[in-house]
């Protein structure tokens, strides 16, 4: 880690989703885990179809950066949600639901991904 992670002053921002690589063809959202997948992913997506993607991390699910969401849409056009959560009410849900709410459903040129965990139900 970097010297100014290690600061005790550091903070991340609550709210403020940060672009960890920049890309042009497609978003890959995710937080926690996922971002190194979602590296990996992107990898190599780069190295074999040369598919430049942008790797959104959304440091916090509640509340929710929509707007560097939507931003990333209209540079993209298309996006990709990853998540360890089930498909059912997860965050990929949520995203989803944003850009249907919302005028970036027509700047998408396909359907928004979602890559979850299995969709089981879980033993509390």
């Amino acid at each position: 880690m970097s010297f100014e992670i290690m600061d005790k002053y550091f903070l991340i921002p609550i709210s403020k989703a940060k672009i960890e690589r920049p890309g042009t063809d497609c978003i890959i959202t995710g937080h926690a885990k996922m971002i190194g997948v979602s590296f990996q992913a992107a990898k190599v997506l780069k190295k074999k179809y040369d598919i430049s993607c942008e790797i959104i991390n959304l440091y916090s699910i509640r509340s929710l950066d929509r707007a560097k969401i939507l931003e990333s849409i209209r540079k993209t056009h298309r996006i990709v949600s990853v998540d360890e959560d089930m498909p059912q009410c997860g965050i990929g849900s949520e995203i989803s639901a944003s850009i249907m709410e919302t005028e970036a459903l027509d700047w998408l040129y396909a359907p928004m991904g979602r890559l979850t965990g299995a969709d089981i139900l879980m033993p509390y």
